[in-house]
């Protein structure tokens, strides 16, 4: 009989740390379904830490409610505010976040979506208008 030995966020987000920095590249597979269709579950993506991240790439990142895989839709080179993450299949931005909270960014499959970042930070802020202004009526 096999034993499941679950991690928490923490030593799992050290575990990484450690693999890109010793070995500057990791290879894992995606469990989410956010990134889909690009980065269905399933998916094997390999992150390097040996290429900066650019708006329109995905990184994996720390965040909050653990470790993520999202698109970059603001950051470098607009590095004095707050970078911003989303997956592509969500609604809204995540949290803000700072450089050192990108681990590294997928280089395999290697598809940097520019369109898809401006899209998403687009979308983000049509709904937050939206949302703040009172609506007309005819």
């Amino acid at each position: 009989m096999s034993e499941i030995v679950t991690a928490d966020a923490a030593f799992a987000e050290e575990a990484l740390r450690d693999c890109l920095h010793a070995f500057g590249r990791i290879r894992f597979r995606v469990t989410g379904t956010c990134m889909g269709p690009e980065l269905p579950p399933g998916r094997i993506v390999t992150v390097s830490r040996e290429r900066a991240p650019r708006i329109g790439d995905v990184v994996l990142v720390r965040q909050a409610g653990g470790l993520k895989l999202h698109r970059l839709v603001f950051g470098p080179p607009l590095s004095r505010w707050a970078w911003r993450t989303k997956g592509d299949r969500l609604t809204t931005l995540d949290p803000p976040i700072g450089p050192g909270d990108v681990l590294g960014t997928v280089v395999e499959p290697r598809r940097r979506r520019l369109g898809l970042a401006l899209r998403a930070c687009a979308g983000s802020l049509w709904a937050r208008l939206s949302a703040g202004s009172p609506r007309r009526t005819a």
